[in-house]
């Protein structure tokens, strides 16, 4: 039987390192809502006349004068190997469902939008062969299942002050939920240890537009911080329950975004993202009436891109785009709980329409920076790690 002092023992080292939370990139944030924006993922400020744009920018949805309604749903394929040791991730399909609507309060003038969306987080499995199986170096130092789910209701206004200039503003609600199971020793028989909890939070969005010539577009937009603490229990099979708290803060997004009309039928924009990580500076974490500290150290980061759309026939348009991702995350504190590197998106969609009815799909090859991991020999994720990626997204609009 294990004494208290080694329950916290391992405890804490499981929450230390399971707790780091699961990522697609760009941390734990993931790719543009909908099929609209994953197509221009390099653009999608400015310019967008998609009901996606709810959460983007809220300063544009002003400019549609109906009802609208948008289902969109989105998929990611991704597996991650870490090669030295020949593991390898499972289960890399992801389904990130999202949905937004908008109506006109005074026509051309005021508008309001709700937008339902998963912003961060999925799930990471690894198999439990290789450095996950007995007498691997992983199995007892890092979670084999890690899973953060948030969801975000970001209910808006956007009001059009004159024919140049329009602005919007957004409430951010977050519910999230953080799990990890993990197999530690005991000296005797293994100990699983699986830690749940869930908590809300609240932040803001706001958006501005300004049509400063014909055809030319300058957007700005700034999403709040939003600090999330999360309770729950953790379930062990040798020494019984605890209760289980973390917090997280979700980082501050400031965007700037150029577009112009090159015709009537084909559009360019090119955007810029600050994001601020550097407030992941360490997970705080309560168990059994203890609080630890773990060091994560994450930077501030950016993403640059460039996208646009060309209606090539009466109910077709396409879109396509670039995105260069910079990770937040640095080797000091990288583990395969967060697999994350540099990465380079090429995206394109697809649309037609015809009447009140919009279909569109949209398509991203994820290009990562193979990342090598080098922390000196007491460290238990050295090594090279690789990824291979893939987005989808499909939208149904439909305009009352």
């Amino acid at each position: 039987m294990l004494t208290t002092n080694q329950r916290v023992s391992f405890l804490f080292a499981s929450l230390g390192i399971a707790a780091l939370l699961p990522a697609n990139g760009e941390g734990f944030r993931n790719p543009p809502a909908g099929a609209y924006s994953l197509g221009r993922a390099g653009g999608r400020y400015a310019q967008n006349d998609d009901p996606s744009t709810i959460v983007h920018n809220p300063a544009n949805f002003v400019d549609f004068d109906s009802t609208t309604l948008s289902v969109a749903p989105s998929f990611v394929y991704i597996h991650v190997e870490h090669e030295d040791s020949g593991s390898e991730t499972t289960d890399p399909w992801k389904l990130l469902p999202n949905l937004f609507a908008s109506t006109p309060i005074i026509k051309d003038k005021l508008a309001f939008g709700i937008g339902v969306t998963t912003p961060y987080g999925l799930s990471n499995e690894w198999e439990k062969e290789n450095a996950f199986a007995p007498g691997g170096a992983f199995r007892y130092t890092a979670p084999w299942f890690t899973e953060l789910k948030t969801i975000n209701a970001n209910p808006a206004l956007s009001y059009r002050i004159n024919e140049q200039l329009s602005i919007g503003a957004g409430l951010d609600v977050h519910w999230s939920e953080l799990t990890f199971k993990q197999i530690f020793p005991t000296g005797g028989p293994e100990m699983n240890v699986k830690a749940q909890g869930d908590g809300f939070g609240f932040g803001g969005n706001a958006g501005i537009t300004w049509e400063f010539m014909p055809g030319h577009r300058i957007a700005a937009t700034y999403r709040s911080p939003v600090s999330i603490e999360y309770d729950g229990t953790t379930k062990t099979d040798l020494v019984g329950d605890s209760d289980f708290a973390s917090k997280i803060i979700f980082p501050t997004i400031v965007s700037l975004g150029y577009g112009v009309e090159i015709t009537k039928d084909i559009h360019l924009e090119i955007n810029g993202e600050w994001l601020q990580f550097s407030n992941f500076k360490t997970l705080s974490i309560k168990a059994l009436n203890t609080t630890t500290t773990v060091p994560e150290n994450w930077r501030n980061t950016y993403t640059v891109g460039i996208a646009g759309y060309w209606k090539f026939a009466e109910n077709w348009i396409v879109r396509g785009g670039y995105q260069h991702y910079k990770t937040p995350v640095p080797d000091s504190t990288f583990s395969p709980t967060i697999p994350d590197s540099d990465q380079n998106v090429i995206t394109a969609g697809l649309q037609y329409h015809w009447g009140r009815h919009a279909i569109e799909g949209a398509y991203g090859y994820v290009m990562y920076d193979d990342r090598h991991i080098d922390n000196g020999p007491a460290y238990p994720f050295n090594g090279d790690y690789k990824w291979n990626v893939h987005l989808f997204a499909l939208s149904y609009n439909f305009a009352f």
